[in-house]
């Protein structure tokens, strides 16, 4: 894959080895998995009577986002990722006192 990043090849990876091994049927690009399991897991949030406000679904968005390019985002990652939007301090403020919960719960739902 020319002009792929590593992490990308690597979730890319990820994707064929699951599909090979029957894990999962189709053969679907990993960013794109884990798109549609972002949208199941917002589905799901709703549901259960969960909001977000526009702004917190940006930052939600970009982490899913990271997620499937990168398989995971750790607290750490929001320095870089959201370095112009604050990195933890701001996650913190824009998602609440639980935004670890929340960056453990996504990774989790998403990464599945």
């Amino acid at each position: 894959m020319r002009g792929a990043s590593a992490r990308r090849v690597l979730a890319d990876l990820v994707s064929l080895i699951r599909h090979a091994v029957d894990i999962e049927a189709d053969l679907v690009p990993y960013p794109e998995r884990v798109r549609e399991r972002y949208a199941a897991w917002l589905a799901q949030q709703e549901t259960m009577g969960r909001a977000f406000t526009p702004e917190q679904r940006r930052w939600l968005d970009r982490i899913a986002e990271q997620i499937g390019v990168n398989l995971a985002v750790e607290p750490r990652d929001l320095d870089d990722v959201f370095a112009d939007r604050g990195g933890r301090v701001a996650a913190r403020r824009v998602l609440g006192d639980k935004w670890r919960e929340l960056l453990d719960e996504l990774n989790v739902a998403l990464a599945a």
